[in-house]
């Protein structure tokens, strides 16, 4: 608090001329020191209770992350349960079937249905098969090397056998690919 001492004239007011030549004087003995004590405490307690705020804020804001990532986690698991029933309604019905009574033929064609299906289903979310040809250059990001293997007109460093096919949903490898390489 910035006190000025003036002069006041006759009539209680101060004169442009008294008020131009008045120094202004830091605090003035008016203010005490418990006065000056009880500002910075207020001023003390003012910011605790905003920095309080803040903290709550952000203690809000990271229980609210978790909670959305925790939804969102399982939105996605019952999408993916959702196009995969279906498969798995088909696998029912193919199991409660007489196989003595059933061809072949339409126990391979019901099998290649549900694959198809199965398929169709991770599709839908965007996985892909990975599922290189003999002299496909080897790429350790999408294939699993299990041996190496020679193989005529494969050169080195290059697939020669692909064991099991792999999946890939965007730019990370669900399971790579496992495959022989030519030495």
């Amino acid at each position: 608090m910035i006190m000025t001492t003036q002069m006041h004239n006759s009539n209680g007011n101060v004169s442009p001329d008294e008020e131009a030549n008045t120094p202004p004087s830091t605090i003035s003995d008016e203010c005490s020191t418990d006065d000056r004590i009880a500002a910075l405490e207020a001023q003390v307690a003012e910011r605790n209770s905003l920095y309080l705020r803040a903290l709550a804020d952000y203690q809000n804001y990271q229980r609210r992350a978790i909670e959305n990532e925790s939804r969102a986690l399982t939105r996605g698991a019952a999408s993916v349960a959702r196009s995969l029933v279906p498969s798995l309604d088909h696998f029912d019905i193919a199991a409660g079937q007489n196989l003595a009574d059933l061809p072949p033929e339409r126990l391979l064609a019901a099998v290649a249905m549900l694959r198809a299906e199965l398929l169709k289903g991770l599709a839908a979310h965007g996985v892909e098969r990975i599922d290189p040809s003999v002299g496909d250059e080897f790429d350790p990001h999408w294939h699993e090397a299990v041996m190496q293997m020679a193989a005529d007109g494969v050169a080195t460093g290059h697939i020669s056998l692909c064991m099991q096919a792999g999946y890939r949903l965007g730019d990370n490898a669900i399971r790579p690919a496992k495959v022989a390489v030519a030495p």
